[in-house]
């Protein structure tokens, strides 16, 4: 259609304009031939409508972590264009611009897409994101072996247990000749003392499996007497 568009081949570019705004689509084609008569035609669809786009966001699931957040699947635009993402509810947070979880839950958000030139803005779309609880392990490190003259003694920094999550762990003892008092350790005879460490989880962290950790007490060793010297005798004038 003549009245909607003007076509003009500049060398080897076609230049396609609009002769007025809003007007009608139309089909444009191109012939092209040979000088042995062999001749081809190309059509393509013009319009001044912006191309339509969509947005393709699923949902995912995480879980928790204290480190700043990223979307699992973030959202594509069919169009290739990038997307935008902002929380509309969900156990988010903002520390200066960096986005953090505050527990686990369900994060609802809002994905769009402006357009540009040739697309037209995306229809906005809703996806959410599924936190759980995260897991967490406990370390505990071997205990040397002891006899049982050793006395009280504190579990020190080197052979504490700690857990992944940070949280505090407890100790217990489990078996063994030995008292165990606010991480005081006093043996009481011989045999093999065996200590649990347990962590419990929170809002965040699931229990952590239980760990136990043994060493072996034997007696002290009993010191070999040191044998009383001989007098030499005395020679006889």
């Amino acid at each position: 259609d003549t009245n909607s568009f003007s076509v003009e081949i500049q060398g080897t570019n076609l230049i396609v304009k609009p002769l007025g705004p809003n007007t009608a689509a139309a089909t444009i084609s191109v012939y092209s031939a040979d000088t042995n008569g062999n001749a081809e035609v190309l059509s393509f669809h013009v319009s001044q409508e912006k191309l339509p786009q969509t947005i393709n966001f699923p949902t995912s699931y995480t879980t928790f972590t204290s480190s700043s957040f990223s979307i699992p699947n973030f959202p594509t635009s069919s169009s290739g264009l990038g997307v935008t993402v902002s929380a509309r509810s969900g156990p988010l947070y903002f520390s200066k611009g960096t986005p953090y979880l505050k527990s686990p839950g369900v994060l609802t958000l809002l994905a769009s897409q402006p357009g540009n030139t040739l697309y037209a803005p995306a229809p906005p779309v809703i996806g959410f994101v599924i936190v759980d609880k995260a897991p967490q392990t406990i370390y505990f490190s071997s205990i040397p072996n002891q006899t049982n003259a050793t006395p009280p003694f504190s579990l020190s920094i080197t052979n504490l247990p700690f857990s992944t999550s940070g949280l505090p762990v407890s100790i217990a003892l489990q078996s063994g000749p030995a008292t165990l008092k606010a991480n005081k350790l006093a043996i009481t005879g011989d045999g093999t003392i065996t200590l649990a460490a347990s962590q419990a989880g929170n809002a965040n962290y699931y229990p952590a499996t239980p760990v136990t950790n043994s060493f072996v007490v034997t007696p002290t060793p009993t010191p070999t007497p040191t044998p009383t010297p001989t007098p030499s005798p005395t020679p006889s004038s």
